[in-house]
């Protein structure tokens, strides 16, 4: 048995080496390849993470060679890649961008940082004592358990390759849409958030700032930029899914619940689009983690990952409010569970949790709670009831949750709350305390309100283990009944033409839309933008001042022209320059909060507006003139020019 100074020792020698192999990759692919240093940096990991496990498993823990080879192999990855990525990396990012420190240097403390953290993870993770006939919910599924859960009773095998192949052509077309197709509107909108650092935003905390500075920051200003946070956090989102699975329903559900959530079409489209919906939907499987750890496996240390979940969700998206209020529910509900409410170690993560979301209160308070009376307040200000909205939310949830699943989800619920004994069984229990209410808050709010799509999407995330669970119980109990017959044609017919849907639109997106332009959302919005510099160039040469680039509507022309004019004039920041309709007294949602009206009185400006009636803003300057027209798609984008902006509300 290898004592413990041994094995840190031992430890630290292999640490040594895999410094070496680090910082040689580093600087070996910036100084003589000429890799930007934070791309040279994850190669650099990447193989340094290969050479430690070879030494660690061979020699550091060689006395605990538990499960297979390449499990301790995964497992190694996972805690190496998360300690690099979140300390080491991030730290070379932050020292050498922010405080002009060598990049050869910040990445040594980036080491140094991670080196404690890696090795207790290490210790208590990957290379574990295995318990006595124990198996760990943490360990990933076999090459056997796969291979089972592949060919599936009643399918033949060509079928079951047929359905891998195409989620697999799916995941790749969606990485090529993630460069290959246009930014929305919206997404442009939250590029503008990242641009303007802040503690938050108007009508969003800032989250979703951070995920797109950070693959802005990898890929520069570009649409793969700005997406590759959302389908980082989509993947690690279904890892998120099988641990929190694994714990209530077993390895099999656990892999069918993970693999949902790159299969139906609105959790699959999350990965492309970037909003702030990956980050919430991730950070909520981080809190149905942590308060499964702690409820279930009784590790104190759960309700501070809970906690950390309930933190990164509210700084995601408000809905995440409804996670503290699952864990309330779970807890009190159940009454083994009710003792956790006497230690101290639930109030102290919700401490975390709201320290977290305090830059959003801070924000809030110094702008008169302008956010939370958008949310809370101004956007619900309506009261009448519509037969309409509801009938919109009924159908919206048919395309959230599919038809073949939300019926499972009606039928669990059924059984559910008819049968007592089943409500108090803590996995059930707890997958009804973490759906129900938002689903009851939003179906109520339908009654008055139009919801969006994607806001119910979380509230299906508890509840997916539990349909997959009940689905492969009546796939094998019922396969020779009416019942199970049904269940196994409708969830193939489900799966598959997911998949073939999935795959048909990212087609389309990459191929026929730039033909056909039937999406608005996604126009050729880069020739606009060359259009605009056109005359942002001709107005400067005359003037010798950059204008200001005025989109028409509350943000989505603002966006996406600065957006595609950032890479056209590297002279400026070009949403330092652009704003939207509110400063000729229309309406922006953030952009006020961006730049002020006096700051751009007198002003020559650039005006975009899509409807022919840009006669409207002549009284708005000294002197304004038509410059022309871009037709993108069946549409046409009127521009003007504006000489000396007046100050105060449109006439």
């Amino acid at each position: 048995m290898t004592s413990k100074i041994t094995r840190l020792a031992r430890f630290f020698v292999v640490g040594a080496s895999g410094v070496v192999v680090n910082e040689g990759i580093l600087i070996l692919l910036t100084r003589m390849l000429g890799f930007h240093y934070a791309i040279s940096s994850l190669f650099a990991i990447e193989l340094s993470i290969l050479s430690n496990f070879a030494l660690n498993n061979a020699w550091t823990w060689s006395d605990r060679q538990t499960g297979t080879f390449g499990h301790r192999l995964l497992k190694y990855h996972l805690v190496a890649g998360f300690t690099s990525f979140c300390v080491n990396w991030t730290l070379l990012i932050f020292l050498t961008r922010f405080f002009g420190v060598d990049y050869r240097l910040s990445n040594l403390i980036g080491i140094a940082a991670a080196t404690v953290l890696n090795y207790i993870l290490n210790h208590k993770w990957t290379f574990r004592k295995q318990p006595a006939g124990g198996d760990s919910i943490w360990q990933p599924p076999n090459r056997e358990e796969l291979k089972q859960l592949l060919v599936v009773r009643g399918i033949s095998p060509r079928w079951n390759a047929t359905l891998f192949v195409l989620l697999a052509l799916a995941l790749g077309l969606r990485v090529a849409a993630m460069a290959g197709v246009p930014l929305t509107p919206e997404e442009a909108y939250y590029w503008m958030y990242s641009q303007h650092p802040s503690l938050s935003y108007f009508d969003h905390p800032p989250m979703v700032a951070w995920v797109i500075w950070f693959g802005t920051q990898l890929f520069g200003n570009t649409e793969f930029g700005v997406r590759i946070g959302v389908e980082l956090l989509m993947l690690a989102s279904s890892g998120m899914m099988y641990v929190f699975s694994r714990m209530w329903f077993g390895r099999e559900a656990a892999l069918v619940a993970a693999l949902l959530l790159q299969i139906l079409p609105v959790y699959f489209g999350a990965g492309l689009i970037a909003t702030m919906d990956p980050a919430l939907m991730f950070f909520w499987l981080v809190c149905l983690v942590g308060v499964s750890v702690a409820l279930r496996q009784n590790h104190a240390w759960g309700w501070y990952l809970a906690g950390f979940g309930l933190g990164g969700a509210i700084l995601s998206k408000y809905t995440g409010i409804f996670l503290g209020l699952g864990a309330l529910l779970a807890v009190v509900g159940h009454q083994p569970w009710r003792r956790h409410l006497r230690n101290v170690h639930p109030y102290a993560a919700s401490l975390l949790a709201f320290e977290m979301f305090s830059p959003v209160i801070i924000w809030n308070e110094q702008h008169e709670w302008a956010s939370f009376r958008f949310q809370f307040v101004n956007r619900f200000a309506e009261e009448t009831i519509s037969l309409a909205s509801t009938a919109s939310f009924a159908v919206l949830q048919l395309a959230v949750a599919t038809p073949f699943v939300l019926a499972g989800l009606g039928w669990l619920y059924v059984r559910i709350l008819r049968n007592r004994r089943r409500l108090l069984t803590p996995r059930w229990w707890l997958a009804l305390c973490f759906s129900l209410p938002l689903l009851l808050v939003m179906s109520y709010k339908s009654l008055r309100y139009g919801i969006h799509l994607n806001w119910t999407m979380p509230a299906y995330l508890g509840v997916f283990p539990a349909i997959a669970q009940t689905g492969l119980a009546l796939w094998r109990c019922a396969r020779k009944k009416l019942i199970g017959i049904v269940c196994r044609r409708s969830a193939f017919i489900t799966v598959a033409g997911c998949l073939v849907l999935n795959v048909l639109a990212l087609v389309y997106l990459l191929a026929l839309q730039p033909r056909t332009g039937l999406l608005a959302p996604l126009r050729p919005w880069r020739e606009l933008a060359a259009a605009v510099e056109k005359i942002d160039d001709r107005l400067k040469a005359e003037t010798g001042h950059e204008p200001l680039v005025i989109g028409v509507d509350k943000y989505r022309l603002a966006s996406v022209l600065a957006f595609y004019r950032t890479p056209l004039d590297s002279r400026v920041r070009a949403s330092d320059f652009t704003t939207s309709g509110w400063i000729l007294s229309g309406e922006g949602l953030g952009y006020p909060y961006w730049t002020t009206e006096e700051q751009w009185t007198g002003s020559d400006c650039i005006i975009v507006d899509d409807e022919n009636d840009l006669k409207q803003f002549t009284l708005c300057f000294k002197t304004f003139e038509a410059a022309g027209e871009v037709h993108l798609n069946q549409k046409t984008y009127y521009i003007g020019i504006g000489h000396g902006l007046l100050r105060g509300p449109l006439p």
